[in-house]
C-alpha cells in the first residue's frame, strides 16, 4: 500500500513518486531497444499517469540514430493495430525501493543533440508494485480492495462509528462464500471484500464492481485496487480522466434506502454467480448502452436495439429457430421456384430470402420468451418498432410528441434489455418497469 502521506496526494491527484532508476525495454523477444536512467511517476490534475525520465546516450552516433527515427516518425499505419514492438514496458525503482511496472507505453519525447541525452515523457495506463507481506502481516484469505469515486447510488444498511459521531455509510453484502462491504468515506468509495477459493483473483473483484456498477446505473471505475493473497499484496494504481463525465442511466433494480440492500445483494450474487470474469458479453452490450446514452436519441435506439438482438444471439441461441413444418415449406417452395418462369434476378431475391429462413430470428426469440413468461408480449412491439425506425433512418421530427415517444419507446427497451440479462443470471428480485409510467 501506499504510505497515509501518499494516499491523501492520491486522493487529490498530486502523487509523485521520485525513482532512482527507469528501465524502459521495447516488447520484442530479438534486440529489443532499451532506455535508462532517473525519473519521476506522477498524476496529472485530471488523474492521468505519466512518466518523466532523463535518458543519456551511450554515444553521439546513438543519439543521432534515434533522432532520426523520431523524424521519421513511428511507422504507423492508418488503420492497422499497433504491434507490440511500437510499445514499451516499464521498471521504476522508486526513493522506497519499491520496484513499479507498467506495460504497453508508447515512448515519447525530446532528444537533445548537444546534451547527447533524452527527456521522455509517456502516458501510462496503470503502474502496480508488489509488497512481500511479513509473517507477522500474512492473511489466511485472499482479498481485493478498491478504492474509486462516490458510487451512483448505495443502499448503506449499517451505521460506522467515528470519534464523535455514527453514521449510515457502509453496505454489508452477503454473496456466495464471502461478504462484500461498499464503504462511504469523504473523498472516495471503497469496495472490498475475500476472493472465493478456484475464482481467479484479478477476475473475481472486477466482476464484484461491475456489478454493482451495472445495479447503480453509472460506470463507476477503480482509481486503486490492492489484492491480497497468503504472501503478497499488488497495489494498482489506474489512470483517469476527470474530464470525461461519468457515464450513467436509469439502474434496473430499486437499490437506494437501507432495505433495497436485499435486492443490491441477490442481484451481485446472482451475477458473480453466472460470470468468471468482466468481458463477458453481456458486459459488453450494457457498456455500449450506457456509453451511447449521452448521444442522440437516433443513435441511442440503434444500439439499444442491436444490442438486445446481439444479447438473444449469443445467450438464447435455441429461440426463433423455425420449426421442422416450417423448414421442410421452405424446402419445398426451392424446389417449385426453380420451375416456375420468372425472371433470374427475381428468382435470386427469392431464393436468397428464402435461404435466411432456416436460421434465428430476433423477433421469433422474443416472441417464444414471451410464451415463456420471461417477458411481456408490448416489450416486442416496442423492441420491433424501435428496431424499424433506427435500422432504415426513419425521419425524427422535432416535436415534443415525436421525441416523447422515441423515448418511451428507448426506456421500454431497456426493460427488456434488463429482463433478458435477469433471466440470463436467475435474478428474480424486484425490478424497475421502465415501460410504464409511475
Amino acid at each position: 500500500m501506499l504510505s497515509e502521506s501518499e494516499f491523501e496526494a492520491f486522493l487529490e491527484r498530486k502523487l509523485t513518486l521520485d525513482c532512482v532508476h527507469i528501465v524502459l525495454k521495447q516488447q520484442v523477444k530479438n534486440k529489443p531497444k532499451t532506455y535508462k536512467g532517473p525519473g519521476t511517476i506522477f498524476q496529472t490534475d485530471t488523474g492521468g499517469l505519466k512518466i518523466k525520465m532523463f535518458h543519456k546516450y551511450r554515444s553521439g552516433s546513438e543519439a543521432f540514430n534515434d533522432l532520426a527515427n523520431d523524424f521519421n516518425g513511428s511507422g504507423l499505419e492508418p488503420g492497422q493495430l499497433i504491434a507490440d514492438e511500437n510499445y514499451y514496458s516499464m521498471v521504476a525503482r522508486d526513493m522506497k525501493g519499491r520496484k513499479w511496472r507498467s506495460k504497453n507505453i508508447m515512448v515519447t519525447g525530446h532528444t537533445s543533440m548537444p546534451a547527447s541525452a533524452k527527456v521522455i515523457e509517456s502516458k501510462l495506463k496503470s503502474v502496480a508494485f508488489t509488497q512481500k507481506l511479513s509473517h507477522k502481516n500474512s492473511v489466511n484469505k485472499r482479498k481485493y480492495w478498491f478504492c474509486a469515486d462516490k458510487i451512483k447510488k448505495v443502499p448503506f444498511n449499517e451505521f460506522r462509528k467515528s470519534e464523535y459521531s455514527s453514521s449510515l455509510t457502509k453496505c454489508k453484502l452477503k454473496i456466495p462464500v464471502n461478504v462484500c462491504e461498499i464503504l462511504r468515506n469523504d473523498k472516495y468509495d471503497e469496495v472490498s471484500g475475500t476472493i472465493p477459493h478456484k475464482r481467479n483473483a484479478s477476475d473475481f473483484g472486477a466482476v464484484v464492481l461491475q456489478s454493482i456498477n451495472i445495479a447503480s446505473g453509472s460506470i463507476i471505475k477503480p482509481r486503486m485496487r490492492v489484492l491480497t493473497n497468503l504472501s503478497n499484496s499488488v497495489t494498482t494504481i489506474y489512470s483517469e480522466n476527470t474530464d470525461d463525465p461519468v457515464a450513467k442511466i436509469q439502474e434496473p433494480i430499486p437499490c437506494v434506502s437501507p432495505p433495497h440492500v436485499v435486492n443490491l445483494e441477490k442481484f451481485v450474487s446472482c451475477y458473480v454467480s453466472h460470470f468468471k470474469n468482466p468481458n463477458s458479453q453481456m458486459a459488453g452490450y450494457w457498456y455500449r448502452i450506457i456509453r451511447s446514452s449521452s448521444d442522440n436519441l437516433e443513435n441511442m435506439a440503434l444500439v439499444i436495439s442491436t444490442c438486445i438482438e446481439g444479447l438473444l444471439k449469443e445467450y438464447f441461441p435455441k429461440y426463433g429457430l423455425p420449426d421442422s413444418e416450417y423448414l421442410t415449406q421452405v424446402i419445398n417452395a426451392k424446389k417449385t421456384l426453380k420451375n416456375v418462369d420468372l425472371g433470374e434476378r427475381v428468382r435470386q431475391r427469392i431464393m436468397s430470402s428464402l435461404g435466411g429462413k432456416n436460421t434465428s430470428s430476433a423477433k421469433g426469440a422474443l416472441y417464444q420468451l414471451v410464451e415463456d413468461g420471461v417477458i411481456s408480449a408490448n416489450l416486442v412491439g416496442t423492441w420491433i418498432s424501435i428496431r424499424n425506425k433506427a435500422a432504415h433512418a426513419a425521419k425524427l421530427e422535432n416535436n415534443d410528441i415525436d421525441i416523447q415517444n422515441i423515448l418511451n419507446d428507448y426506456f421500454g427497451c431497456l426493460e427488456l434489455f434488463y429482463l433478458l440479462m435477469m433471466s440470463v443470471i436467475s435474478y428474480e428480485g424486484a425490478m424497475y418497469h421502465l415501460s410504464k409510467i409511475g
